[in-house]
């Protein structure tokens, strides 16, 4: 019986034995397929340090949520060098290579490999700057508005549209020009006829006629005060055929012609829009002309130089493309002038030597033509 006994304790002893090194064996079991598949994606000591050194060597910056990263493997490893207690087998990676325990690990690898890891942060890329805030400038009275510091300015300048709106950019009108026109022109013309010995004025004829011509100017303009005012002198010269002539019967005539004017005139002008000028004008001019008496018998046919004075005003428009080589820039211009000349006068000419005769012009001319403005570049 009591040897029954003890066999029965002996045996259930070992069964005790047998179940529990059969749970031990599950738990490692289990415990090494877990650290398996945890640590198939790990990576090992040497490779987290060569991924370390290889950032801390390469000039570029890294984000922050890679370094971080890497950080955090870093710490990961060290951790387990210096507080794993799990055999080697258990840290075994896919490259087949240990990460040491405590028991296995070299020396002061775990140090090596954080102060490797302390320098990661410099890595950084450091954060972009704040974009510059935008400057802005008040442009015109109100109700005008703010305009962009870098928007497109003009270095002529901006002023201010009649309404208050905001400045409008002025193409520069300043520098020499010179151009061509044609011109025509109608004139009046009152002749006298005074007897030579008494100076008692025997006729007078008041006749119209008209010519058609054409001609050169040049000149130079400025804007000193004010963009929008320019000022500036042309000079123009015109070959006309501007006849006017009282006609008798028989065929004979007195009358006076025209053959070429020039003049110097100042001019004045406010831009209307920023490429075109509404101006006045006024100079000197001197024309040649031809006086012609035939009654008949001896004809004359003098020249004269008559000086006289002009008023007139007109507009200009700079095209807004560039046409032209060298970057200049053209205008088209049209203009009326009047202009007052002086009395012209023959003393007892060959046709009819008992008298003087007088020759009193008034002209109006309209010309047409363009400009290469030289001096200002293209149109802006």
């Amino acid at each position: 019986m009591g040897g029954n006994a003890i066999s029965r304790q002996a045996g259930t002893v070992m069964l005790h034995r047998g179940v529990l090194t059969g749970l031990f064996a599950c738990v490692l079991a289990c415990l090494i397929v877990v650290q398996s598949s945890t640590n198939a994606e790990a990576r090992t000591y040497d490779e987290v340090k060569a991924e370390v050194n290889a950032v801390l060597k390469d000039p570029n910056c890294r984000s922050k949520e890679f370094i971080d990263g890497l950080i955090k493997e870093v710490n990961q490893i060290v951790y387990t060098m210096r507080h794993g207690i799990l055999p080697d087998v258990l840290f075994r990676s896919r490259s087949k290579h240990s990460i040491p325990n405590p028991a296995t690990a070299v020396a002061g690898d775990d140090v090596i490999l954080t102060r490797l890891a302390a320098h990661l942060p410099e890595k950084i890329c450091p954060p972009l700057p704040p974009p510059e805030p935008v400057k802005r400038y008040f442009i015109g009275e109100p109700p005008g508005r703010y305009k962009r510091q870098d928007e497109e300015r003009q270095e002529i300048g901006l002023r201010n549209r009649p309404n208050g709106g905001p400045r409008t950019e002025l193409a520069s009108w300043t520098g020499p020009f010179i151009g061509a026109q044609a011109a025509g022109s109608f004139s009046t013309l009152t002749t006298s006829e005074y007897f030579a010995a008494t100076g008692v004025r025997t006729n007078q004829f008041d006749d119209t006629g008209s010519g058609f011509g054409g001609g050169v100017n040049f000149g130079w303009n400025w804007q000193p005060w004010n963009p929008s005012i320019v000022v500036g002198v042309v000079f123009d010269v015109n070959g006309l055929n501007d006849k006017v002539r009282h006609d008798f019967a028989g065929g004979s005539y007195i009358g006076a012609t025209v053959n070429f004017t020039a003049s110097a005139q100042v001019r004045g002008g406010v831009l209307v829009t920023p490429n075109f000028l509404l101006y006045g004008q006024g100079g000197l001019s001197v024309a040649n002309q031809q006086l012609q008496i035939d009654f008949g018998g001896p004809e004359t046919n003098e020249s004269k130089i008559v000086p006289g004075s002009n008023l007139g005003f007109g507009g200009e428009w700079k095209l807004p493309t560039n046409p032209l080589p060298f970057g200049r820039s053209m205008s088209l211009f049209a203009d009326y002038s009047h202009t007052w000349w002086d009395t012209a006068r023959l003393d007892m000419p060959v046709a009819s030597p008992f008298f003087n005769y007088t020759w009193q012009r008034e002209t109006d001319a309209v010309k047409f033509g363009a400009r290469i403005n030289w001096g200002d570049g293209p149109p802006r």
